[in-house]
C-alpha cells in the first residue's frame, strides 16, 4: 500500500467537510448543536476553516486508475504561520479502516503521522489543537503535548 500526500484539492473538499463532520458530532468538546441542525451548521464552519487563507489541509490519497476519483485515506487541517509559538491543528482523521496501519498493513509509519509530518508538525512537540474526540484521548500517549486550545481556532478563521 503506497500513499500520498497532496494540498487538498477542489476534488477533495467534500471528503474533508464531511469526514470531519462525521467524526466530530459525538464530541463532548463540539458544544451545543441540535443533531438536526448539525450538518447545516457544521458543514458551513468547517467550510469556513478549510477556505481560510491561513489554513491549509493535507489529504492522504492513492491515485485512482485513469478515470476513476483517486482513494482518500485522511486529512490534516492545520495553520500555517511560522511566527506561531507552536503549530495550531485543526483537525486530523483518518478513515477507520486505515487506523492503525503501521501494524495492520505493514507501513513504517502510521497515516496519521504521516499527514503529521506532511503538515511539518511534530505530533511528539508541543502543538495546539481546536477539536477534541473521544479518539483524540485514546491517542494521547501518541501527542503527549499537545493542548486542547479551541479558543484560538474560534477567532482565528474570522481574520
Amino acid at each position: 500500500m503506497t500513499v500520498s500526500f497532496r494540498a487538498m484539492q477542489p476534488q477533495d473538499r467534500m471528503f474533508v467537510v464531511s469526514m470531519w463532520s462525521s467524526s466530530y458530532r459525538m464530541s463532548h468538546s463540539a458544544g451545543f448543536i441540535s443533531m438536526a441542525r448539525w450538518a447545516e451548521v457544521m458543514h458551513r464552519e468547517i467550510g469556513r476553516v478549510i477556505d481560510s487563507p491561513l489554513v491549509a489541509t493535507a489529504v492522504a490519497y492513492s491515485p485512482g486508475e485513469p478515470g476513476t476519483p483517486d482513494h482518500l485515506y485522511g486529512f490534516i487541517s492545520y495553520e500555517e504561520d511560522d511566527d506561531m509559538p507552536s503549530p495550531y491543528v485543526f483537525y486530523v482523521a483518518v478513515k477507520a479502516p486505515y487506523r492503525r496501519a503501521r501494524s495492520r498493513l505493514g507501513l513504517q509509519r502510521g497515516i496519521a503521522e504521516q499527514l503529521f509530518a506532511a503538515a511539518n508538525i511534530d505530533p511528539r512537540a508541543p502543538f495546539r489543537y481546536a477539536c477534541e474526540t473521544p479518539y483524540v484521548m485514546e491517542m494521547r500517549a501518541k501527542i503527549p503535548r499537545a493542548v486542547f486550545d479551541p479558543i484560538h481556532g474560534r477567532y482565528m478563521v474570522d481574520t
